[in-house]
């Protein structure tokens, strides 16, 4: 309590000044969602990837041929190395209808102006084969890749699927794990 014995002086005064239009209260802007903000963020590692993808030795043999496309598949931008920097890791699509066929790992440098070439380097472009997920498991990522079998149709591949966990490092990405999982035939 004030001296004038009102609790609230302050929140009367403005209340008469707004109900007498001596101002106006805007409408409380609600914040963006939680699902709003991921897919914005998520956007802007599309974005980063698309050009990032540019500088991968597949991207520079594809683009002449597919101007103006963009040929990076999931991107992930996580902070793989531990240095509170950003990386990025993305799966590139050949062109072809058979998906994804390489993937890349781009660590962010100390550079934070200048050209994209000096801000990330490439750590890796492995060719893991067609079709190609990425996955975020912690600071790892997960590749995974299907299995055909001689039978197999090309669209439908029914072997299984190889799944690699590799450490993205300072100058390289290193295998720490890799097995095999079996589709169930029922399917």
């Amino acid at each position: 309590m004030n001296r004038t014995g009102c609790r609230f002086p302050a929140l009367i005064v403005l209340s008469l000044a707004a109900l007498t239009g001596l101002i106006t209260i805007a409408p409380a802007v609600a914040a963006p969602s939680a699902e709003q903000s991921v897919s914005a963020r998520q956007r802007g590692c599309e974005k980063l990837a698309g050009r990032l993808y540019l500088l991968t030795e597949l991207g520079k043999k594809t683009a002449p041929y597919y101007p103006g496309a963009n040929l990076v598949v999931t991107p992930i931008c996580f902070d793989f190395t531990g240095d509170h920097r950003r990386d990025v890791v993305l799966a590139i699509h050949a062109g072809g209808t058979s998906g994804a066929l390489n993937w890349a790992a781009f660590r962010r440098t100390r550079q934070s102006r200048g050209p994209l070439r000096r801000r990330f380097r490439l750590v890796a472009e492995p060719n893991s084969g067609p079709r190609t997920e990425l996955e975020r498991r912690r600071r790892l990522v997960l590749v995974k890749t299907p299995i055909w079998r001689r039978s197999d149709p090309n669209a439908d591949p029914t072997g299984g699927e190889t799944h690699r966990l590799y450490r993205i490092g300072w100058n390289r990405v290193k295998l720490v794990r890799q097995w095999h999982v079996a589709h169930n035939r029922n399917d």
